[in-house]
């Protein structure tokens, strides 16, 4: 199995009267000799040659000629323990002349056509490097041959050590390759024509360099599926590429994040596609750094910014706006010699809504702050903190703003049935458990009550259900035709009638013994924060002396209540059954001009 670990070498040279940055990528990794001809591999690091291996050569084989970009390496270094006994030969080429069966060879010839260096012995006495000088303490012996191939240079160096690594056997430098036609080093043989012969030779290890031409990049942000995002950079270079990349950025309305614990990508001709993995973030709401790309992979964009200081708005970050909510100000500082150093968020020139306190050191800092109501002018700035400490600035890495939750008012409602209304901020009853509230309306002589969600502030509103926390928000469109009034200023000294000349006005309340509805107001106060029912005299609405609710309270469904008082004003009376009803009523449902009335 191949194993690829990737460096890069740099070097300087002069070119033109300038420097010149070259770059290598570094491969290494292993692989395994497997038996090919007449031959048994025994899994534990040796072989065994056929019984009649005489009449033919016997062939394990390390073959390297799959490994990436080796034919084009600049450098190749192979090494080995071998065991050199009984008539067993070495040999080093390149597979795309000696293909994988030793050549020509046989008992009486080893065949050099296609190899770099040949080591081992055909006498089975003394062992030789490309037959050159006998060495009779290589054999029977392990030993760790290391061999390296400078192919800009076409020599090969070697170096024969016993595999206790204590003592240097052998060591040569060619002037030339066996075969001078061989420019590379991609397979190893193990040969021999000796019959039940065994002998150990381990796995190769490699490493080789490759200085590529231009490459095509791009570096990508992906998801955790790895479709894109967003494409960072793209380009074409004759050298590794650095792209320092954000902690974060935002598309279609959303930011996303990375778990990175450096923020540089690098792009080679092996790793020409980096996708770096993001994961949306939408509770973020604002993120901020220094955008001036630098060269420090600890930093978010390989930089980070300075903050002014002062708290004067014209000189620090303008951020987005915020709408009501519980947030989070986060962000990672950068050391900067004084701990008294902070940044703030601030609305216009008011006092910090939150602060990130500076340190000696680079530290990740938050603070929790809650918005009642959306803001403007919103900026970052530097603080003044301290004695002495008047014009200061800070550096951060980065900072966002995190919305984590909604902010809420108790809107308090302990009868069953409360009038309520909020002078100071826009509410959503939509997903409140336990809670209703209606906004009223008239048609025909009916008072209907009508379930609504968002509310602008000041909103008269009819509540039914328990005490609840209601979410504030940022803003929220008029409620079409509410006769439920929300006074700004109390009215008090009883000064609320039924009749006011424009309106009728009724209140919510539950006299002694009576069931909870709105009753004609009759020299009434209403507090701030509640509201009555008043309905245009110019609506031509009937005189109800008392509107009630049916029994689920969300509306009056067409049931208007009333009683003898008024019921003198209302024509053409009918009971269930259809027959016209005059004068006096007893209790009961009746048919009055079409609608059904509870008269009690």
């Amino acid at each position: 199995m191949k194993e690829l670990i990737r460096s890069f070498l740099l070097a300087v040279c002069l070119l033109l009267g300038g420097t010149y940055s070259a770059w290598a990528d570094t491969f290494s990794g292993a692989v395994s000799f497997t038996a090919q001809n007449r031959i048994t591999n025994n899994n534990d690091g040796t072989f065994t040659t056929a019984g009649n291996a005489g009449n033919q050569y016997a062939l394990a084989l390390a073959d390297l000629s799959g490994l990436e970009n080796i034919a084009s390496a600049t450098s190749v270094t192979l090494e080995f323990d071998v065991t050199i006994s009984g008539r067993l030969l070495i040999g080093i080429g390149d597979k795309a002349t000696r293909s994988t069966t030793a050549g020509t060879s046989n008992k009486s010839t080893y065949d050099i056509n296609g190899l770099v260096m040949r080591y081992g012995t055909t006498d089975g006495t003394y062992v030789r490097v490309n037959g050159g000088t006998n060495n009779s303490n290589l054999k029977g012996v392990s030993s760790h041959v290391t061999f390296t191939l400078d192919r800009t240079t076409g020599k090969y160096s070697y170096t024969i050590t016993y595999v206790d690594g204590e003592s240097v056997v052998q060591t040569g430098l060619s002037g030339s390759n066996l075969s001078t036609t061989v420019s590379n080093a991609t397979i190893i043989e193990a040969y021999t024509w000796l019959s039940n012969h065994t002998f150990a030779i381990s796995d190769v290890s490699y490493s080789y360099e490759y200085t590529p031409a231009a490459f095509d990049y791009t570096i990508n942000a992906v998801d955790s599926e790895n479709n894109i995002i967003k494409e960072f950079a793209s380009g074409t270079s004759t050298e590794a590429v650095n792209y320092y990349y954000p902690y974060a950025f935002k598309k279609d309305d959303v930011y996303y994040t990375t778990s990175a614990s450096n923020y540089v990508a690098e792009a080679t001709s092996l790793n020409k596609t980096i996708n770096i993995v993001y994961t949306p973030d939408e509770t973020i709401v604002g993120f901020y750094e220094e955008t001036t790309a630098g060269t420090n992979s600890a930093y978010s964009n390989g930089a980070y910014g300075t903050v002014a200081a002062q708290n004067k708005r014209d000189r620090g970050i303008a951020a987005d706006t915020l709408t009501p909510g519980v947030y989070k100000f986060m962000g990672r500082l950068v050391a900067d010699g004084n701990s008294g150093r902070a940044i703030t968020l601030r609305e216009g020139t008011n006092d910090p809504m939150a602060s990130l306190t500076g340190s000696n050191q680079t530290k990740y800092d938050e603070a929790e702050f809650t918005v009642y109501k959306t803001t403007k002018d919103l900026y970052i700035n530097g603080a003044n903190s301290g004695t002495g400490k008047t014009n200061l600035s800070t550096s951060f890495d980065y900072v966002l703003i995190k919305r984590i939750g909604d902010v809420t008012v108790s809107v308090p409602c302990t009868t069953g049935f409360a009038t309520y209304a909020n002078h100071d901020y826009a509410l959503d009853f939509s997903n409140v458990s336990g809670l209703i509230a209606y906004k009223a309306s008239v048609s025909d002589n009916v008072v209907t009550f009508t379930p609504v969600g968002k509310v602008p502030a000041g909103t008269g509103l009819l509540l039914k259900g328990e005490t609840a926390d209601v979410p504030v928000v940022g803003s929220a469109d008029d409620v079409d035709v509410n006769l439920l009034y929300a006074p700004t200023t109390a009215i008090t000294g009883n000064s609320l009638l039924y009749d006011d000349g424009e309106n009728y006005n009724y209140i919510l309340a539950q006299p002694a013994g009576k069931q909870i509805g709105f009753y004609r107001a009759y020299n009434s106060n209403i507090a701030v924060g509640k509201a009555y029912l008043r309905i245009p005299q110019s609506l031509e609405a009937r005189q109800f002396s008392f509107i009630g609710f049916d029994e689920n309270g969300s509306e009056t469904t067409g049931i208007v209540s009333v009683n003898n008082r008024n019921i003198d004003k209302m024509q053409r009376i009918y009971d269930l059954q259809g027959r016209r009803i005059d004068g006096q009523l007893s209790k009961g449902l009746y048919i009055v001009n079409g609608k059904k009335v509870i008269v009690k």
